[in-house]
């Protein structure tokens, strides 16, 4: 499904009027003097497990007045895009259901799945807050496991009288073309070399020495009408001129808070990406490029976009075209 297809608006900056990330006591400090009413401030729980979605991590604990976010909510998944764009129609109803309006700033954070601590869950709802239009969005600094570390209160259960009592936002969706690339527009970008092309993908799964596994297509999907690719269907390798910095390297080790802003810098530098030019950012299915895209907002890159099909369309559409791009 091709987002150039919908009617949305022409491209628009989208520098943040807010930080890209936020601390714990930050948001505490906020929620408890009456500066979140006063700044119309909504957070959302967004944590993204297949099957069962997340909504599981939630129910056992949140951040006291903290919504739900469905990342899969109004999103038609295809074989070779199992994370697609949600419908925009559904997309202003949700967002707005849940309190937003133009003027909110809304703080999103994500749990740990077992022992693979990302920000991905929360990057990906960030990048597709601000791909729709909204730039008042932040990322909670090492999500909920640093509230928990930091002694700060939680609550249980489904919070819906919450929900409800939220009045119904005024968001409407005017769509950031900078942000996102089609298939098409990454033939031209690696034919013609018009932007770095940075892989979030493990440095096995990069280089080809190892295949990519197709259980995170079953598990995207999450429905048995389509037929799972085998390693045949998924070529293994990186686009050509790729460069990868592993999604692994963001954060700080066993944890979901990002390195020090010096190192974050240092971790672009060695392999020679300049920020201050154009960027591309992939990985397996659209998830972790959008953690990418946040480390590269903390260090003033706004404008990163976000290859939404990722390695699982170009892997496939590849090795069915037997083409080298």
């Amino acid at each position: 499904m091709s987002c150039r297809n919908r009617d949305y608006s022409p491209t628009m900056s989208m520098r943040s009027v807010v930080p890209p990330v936020v601390t714990p006591m930050w948001l505490y400090n906020r929620l408890n003097t009456g500066a979140s009413t006063n700044e119309n401030l909504v957070v959302l729980d967004t944590q993204w497990m297949p099957f069962t979605g997340g909504k599981s991590f939630y129910k056992a604990g949140h951040i006291p007045g903290a919504l739900f976010f469905d990342l899969d909510h109004g999103v038609t998944k295809t074989r070779e895009i199992p994370r697609n764009l949600p419908d925009p129609t559904i997309f202003e109803n949700y967002v707005c259901s849940l309190g937003v309006s133009e003027d909110t700033h809304v703080v999103v954070y994500d749990h740990n799945d077992g022992d693979k601590i990302t920000t991905a869950s929360a990057a990906r709802t960030w990048w597709l807050l601000r791909l729709h239009g909204h730039g008042k969005v932040s990322v909670l600094d090492g999500g909920f496991q640093q509230w928990l570390t930091e002694g700060l209160p939680l609550e249980k259960g489904e919070n819906e009288k919450d929900q409800k009592k939220s009045a119904v936002g005024n968001f409407k969706v005017k769509l950031n073309t900078s942000l996102v690339k089609t298939h098409e527009e990454m033939r031209q970008i690696v034919s013609e070399k018009q932007a770095q092309i940075i892989d979030t993908r493990r440095p096995e799964h990069f280089t080809g020495q190892q295949a990519e596994p197709c259980e995170p297509i079953r598990r995207a999907i999450e429905d048995s009408k389509f037929p799972l690719p085998s390693k045949h269907d998924i070529i293994a390798g990186h686009m050509d001129g790729a460069i990868n910095i592993s999604f692994l390297k963001l954060t700080k080790p066993n944890s979901s808070h990002f390195i020090d802003r010096q190192k974050l810098s240092k971790l672009f530098e060695e392999v020679g990406v300049d920020l201050a030019k154009p960027l591309v950012t992939t990985c397996y299915i659209g998830h972790t490029a959008c953690s990418l895209a946040l480390a590269a907002a903390i260090l003033g890159n706004f404008d990163t976009a976000v290859y939404y099909g990722s390695w699982t369309e170009w892997g496939q559409k590849t090795a069915k075209h037997n083409s080298n791009i």
